[in-house]
């Protein structure tokens, strides 16, 4: 059974840029606080329980998170929906790492309101119980030329089921 528990490790910092001066050391970080968050970040939350999920709110990105994610075993293609709420300012990258540290999935760029609902994972898993997986956000900015933010790791349990 899937439960909705907060989930987001604070990696992602609020830093004030002055000036328009463009990042430090090649990053540039989202700035705002979560007196800032649209109107639509309570249908954020309430579409994120219906998935049986959380979303942390870190500043103004919205980090959707699971307890448990459920694969089955012995196939590559899952049924997963990962997401970059549309509240966002900055696209997203989401990995799967085993607790071993081996990525077993990276999605595209997922633009604020874009989804993925079925993902291909790079080897068939055996059935078993991998506590300490690791969700990965790698944040990027929404210019032309996309710059890499800050992110933020979410731990969850991953069920591969016969």
């Amino acid at each position: 059974m899937k439960k909705s528990v907060l989930k987001a490790i604070a990696a992602i910092c609020s830093v004030a840029v002055i000036g328009g001066v463009a990042g430090y050391g090649g990053s540039r970080l989202a700035s705002s606080s979560s007196a800032d968050l649209p109107q639509a970040t309570a249908e954020l939350h309430q579409m994120a329980r219906s998935e049986g999920m959380t979303v942390a709110a870190t500043g103004a990105i919205a980090i959707p998170g699971f307890d448990v994610m459920k694969f089955r075993a012995g196939q590559t293609v899952q049924s997963v929906r990962l997401y970059n709420p549309e509240a966002n300012a900055c696209a997203f990258v989401v990995s799967i790492i085993l607790p071993s540290g081996k990525e077993i999935y990276q999605s595209d760029l997922l633009k604020p309101g874009d989804s993925v609902d079925e993902i291909e994972i790079s080897v068939p898993l055996d059935a078993a119980i991998y506590t300490a997986s690791i969700l990965r956000y790698s944040c990027y900015s929404l210019d032309e030329d996309p710059q890499e933010l800050n992110g933020a790791d979410s731990l969850f349990t991953l069920e591969v089921i016969p």
